[in-house]
């Protein structure tokens, strides 16, 4: 059993560096570099996983530092939502998370204003699915595995607070489409990308990171959908129950995730565990997943724990992944401290609390 005391620490830590002022966020505001990975200062994708993190963490204990933190950060960074595009999407799951606990018409007008934008805007490949738009490319006709944790989590939850449904039949329909064009049919695994102007699966790469962000959004709809018993839900279980099944058996024997999950020969990546732990876990707790996924979660969980420094600090991520051409692209993305890492540990450890047989709470 894992030391909750250790977890809990771990957290703090977690949090206190991902929410540190860097000397350079400043400058980097000032250039527009919205992708800085480790500046909270900034509305991007990055940042928008961190402060999801940190709302997880505040749904897991409670504590309200937590909930005034990221009240005051969207106050200071509201008006840098106006640049829209998918991974710019990523801050508002957050807020429209906020908003149901409490109202604020200011908010409220930006969760309606990003959820037309995505229903009328939002640029689409052929079939109508979410193109992968960023700050810097458009990438036209082209699907990620990540865009659906990126804006369709934000999709859902606003069309369920605004009462618009379509917004979710919407986010429901780019599932199946996801689904269709990157799951793999023989592994269960997803893959990174599908272009359908060129019709290829750029590299085909089973990418670590990317298999956490189908398998994160999945439990996050079941979640929001399962209600419903709808086909489609029962669609969106069956396919995550597969893609677990895949997962548990990529699983290290030391609880990590590879970066390629069929190459035991590519390095083994925090970020992506940190997903897959999270996924598990939670599953697990939905009732989804039986206590195998719940026994890899720990394991997966205490490697975590292992790569957490005092200064809370999570070692082995692998930095920003654009879809490669080629395989060797992805083992030589460089390891690098990133706020995303900061933030998915944030989660997998906070959903780690919420099973509290699994803990050991002794005191020491």
């Amino acid at each position: 059993m894992l030391d909750k005391s250790v977890i809990t620490a771990k957290l703090a830590a977690l949090y206190e560096e991902i929410i540190a002022i860097r000397e350079d966020d400043a400058y980097l505001k000032s250039i527009g570099a919205y992708g800085s990975d480790m500046s909270i200062e900034l509305w991007d994708w990055s940042q928008g996983v961190g402060l999801y993190g940190i709302w997880r963490l505040y749904e897991a204990t409670g504590d309200q530092t937590y909930v005034d933190y990221l009240s005051a950060w969207f106050e200071r960074h509201q008006a840098e939502a106006a640049v829209k595009n998918v991974n710019h999407v990523a801050p508002m799951l957050t807020l429209v998370s906020l908003l149901e606990q409490q109202e604020h018409a200011p908010w409220r007008a930006l969760v309606n204003e990003y959820g037309e934008w995505i229903a009328q805007d939002l640029l689409r490949t052929e079939m109508g699915g979410f193109a992968h738009t960023t700050a810097t490319r458009n990438n036209e006709g082209q699907l990620w595995v990540d865009t659906l944790f990126m804006s369709g989590l934000f999709h859902v939850k606003a069309g369920q607070l605004l009462n618009k449904p379509a917004y979710c039949e919407d986010v429901i329909y780019q599932f199946l489409l996801h689904t269709q064009f990157l799951s793999d049919p023989i592994s269960g695994l997803w893959r990174h990308g599908w272009h359908f102007t060129e019709k290829h699966h750029f590299a085909g790469a089973l990418w670590g990171r990317g298999n956490g962000w189908a398998a994160i959004t999945a439990v996050e709809l079941l979640e929001l959908t399962r209600a419903s018993h709808s086909a489609s839900s029962r669609f969106i279980e069956q396919n995550f129950l597969r893609q677990s099944e895949a997962l548990l058996s990529a699983q290290a024997e030391n609880g990590m995730w590879h970066t390629l999950l069929n190459d035991p020969h590519s390095y083994q990546e925090s970020s992506a565990t940190a997903a897959m732990a999270y996924a598990f876990l939670k599953g697990y707790r939905l009732g989804i997943l039986d206590s195998r996924f719940a026994d890899a979660g720990v394991n997966a969980i205490a490697a975590l724990l292992a790569r957490i420094d005092q200064q809370g600090q999570l070692a082995e991520v692998s930095s920003g992944t654009p879809v490669f051409m080629t395989l060797p692209e992805y083992t030589d993305v460089p390891i690098r401290q990133r706020s995303y890492g900061q933030s998915l540990a944030m989660l997998a450890l906070a959903e780690m609390l919420r099973h509290p047989h699994l803990l050991d709470t002794k005191p020491v």
